[in-house]
């Protein structure tokens, strides 16, 4: 999808953590792009289908669906590797 702006890329925010989507949301508005959320894996997964973001930012640890798992669904969503996902994690050590 052509974008003409900044306006028009549409990021998606998947974190567990209130503070830690307000912090980001507040930096991306303020660099002009749009932002949706989401508070767990599922609902991530969901507002992929509904809103067809450009790029995602979601955290590994989360209730419901951990990123890892929501990822692959959101991969099977897409049908291709085309949508960039971004994994965050708060976590000293990933296993």
């Amino acid at each position: 999808m052509p974008l003409s702006s900044l306006k028009d890329l549409k990021i998606l925010v998947v974190d567990d953590d209130p503070s830690t989507r307000l912090a980001l949301r507040a930096v991306l508005r303020k660099q002009g792009y749009q932002v949706v959320e989401a508070d767990n894996g599922q609902a991530g997964v969901d507002a992929v289908q509904a809103q067809r973001p450009h790029l995602v930012l979601m955290d590994v640890v989360m209730p419901v669906l951990d990123g890892y798992s929501a990822c692959a669904q959101m991969r099977l969503l897409t049908g291709d590797e085309s949508l960039p996902i971004v994994m965050l994690t708060a976590a000293d050590d990933m296993g």
